[in-house]
């Protein structure tokens, strides 16, 4: 299928071909913090809604393959995917770098080749204690990669409650602050992405930050949930932490217990999350939810039986990810189009001039054109045939045209310069 690409000439579309989708990637481009919002290139306030790998060991490994993270752009709708480099446990970065580096490398390729963000996470309990190795991982993705508006760098995953400074030997927000001073100049030397932080108490803690925050302009700060264990009060914490100028990401979540829903506390909490979806949304929450993988604990979301190329039929997802597929792709329909297959002697081309559409080539079945925004908002109708339909002032961005009449629909994206 061809990619719809921000950079096309004025001649946007050709008609009488395949399917196109405008990619999530190529809707926002490059994302930024400002003020409690992440906005796109335009602008935009944006929510990422996606899922997130299994720790890159322990067989969560074996999803790291490319058709994987194909089937989840493709089939679920992900916008953002997530990448969990295991640090500390045997077999992870401290013990085998090469290895973690190339399978984190290879949803990080995946995801650019189809489109999406990809959150690269320093999967690292006690970040302040490996201060030299985050460095060199991070030096080493931000070269190669900092140029890349998928990129989205996640620096410390869940500061808990040993190595730091804090009561008890807890990671304060003073220990996270002062690791995300040492790292975030690494990653600023190759790379202007969102940068995502930790905040104590498996972050949890948000307030925290937002009585001294960074100081760096593209920086938001993780809050963690799991369903069956975190309940209103943590919203109230986000919501507290939000008043207070606080930006947040969920970068990790869940339908269950905090264990991740382990024989000794299995079962999901659909309602509860709901509510925290819900919740989400009507701030621009970007979520990601735990975890891609076949393992016998609840938040796992494959079945044994689920290939590790995608591909996957009904049987192969289990309770939870059957359940949080469908939110994913509620959450995120606005990126693709549907094409009806149209017989190469009736096409349409469409192209933007001097603020107009201008529609060729179409026959007297044609009838009326809708001009939709990514949101699904209806921005214009007209009845056809007309050769030229005048767009919204001032409008930009990605839009959908949908051409109908009283037996056919196609629709169709476009790009305003």
């Amino acid at each position: 299928m061809q990619r719809f690409h921000r950079h096309f000439p004025s001649l946007l579309l050709a008609c009488g071909c395949a399917a196109q989708a405008a990619t999530p990637v190529q809707v926002h481009g490059n994302l930024q913090v400002k003020g409690t919002q992440i906005v796109d290139a335009s602008g935009t306030p944006t929510q990422l809604v996606g899922m997130s790998m299994y720790w890159s060991i322990w067989g969560g490994e074996k999803y790291y393959t490319p058709g994987v993270v194909a089937w989840l752009a493709s089939d679920w709708k992900v916008s953002v995917l997530r990448a969990p480099a295991a640090v500390e446990p045997t077999g992870g970065y401290l013990t085998d770098p090469t290895t973690i580096v190339t399978r984190v490398k290879t949803i990080v390729d995946a995801a650019i080749a189809n489109g999406i963000y990809v959150i690269v996470d320093w999967h690292d309990g006690t970040a302040n204690a490996h201060v030299a190795q985050s460095t060199a991982f991070f030096t080493q993705f931000a070269q190669e990669y900092g140029s890349k508006p998928n990129l989205i760098w996640e620096i410390w995953n869940e500061p808990g409650s040993s190595g730091g400074t804090g009561s008890g030997g807890a990671e304060d927000w003073n220990d996270i602050k002062g690791y995300a001073n040492q790292i975030i100049p690494v990653i600023r030397k190759y790379s202007k992405n969102l940068i995502l932080v930790g905040t104590p108490s498996w972050d949890q803690t948000v307030g925290a930050p937002a009585a001294s925050p960074l100081t760096d302009p593209n920086v938001a700060y993780t809050l963690h949930f799991y369903a069956k264990s975190h309940k209103q009060w943590l919203r109230d914490a986000g919501d507290a932490a939000l008043a207070k100028g606080l930006p947040l990401f969920i970068s990790e979540c869940g339908t269950t217990n905090a264990d991740g829903g382990s024989a000794a506390n299995p079962g999901m909490d659909t309602v509860e999350t709901t509510t925290w979806f819900q919740w989400a949304a009507s701030r621009k929450i970007s979520w990601a939810n735990w975890s891609v993988v076949n393992f016998g604990e609840s938040s796992a979301a494959l079945a044994a039986s689920a290939s590790t190329t995608g591909g996957w039929a009904a049987k192969d997802l289990s309770a939870d990810g059957t359940w949080v597929r469908r939110q994913i792709i509620a959450a995120n329909s606005n990126y693709t189009t549907s094409l009806e297959a149209v017989p190469p002697t009736d096409h349409a081309a469409l192209r933007v001039a001097g603020g107009h559409l201008e529609v060729g080539g179409i026959g007297p079945e044609w009838t009326n054109v809708t001009v939709r925004g990514i949101d699904g908002r209806i921005l214009l109708q007209s009845d056809l045939p007309r050769a030229s339909v005048a767009l919204p002032g001032g409008a930009r961005g990605v839009f959908a045209v949908e051409l109908s009449g009283p037996s056919r629909r196609r629709t169709e994206s476009i790009f305003v310069p």
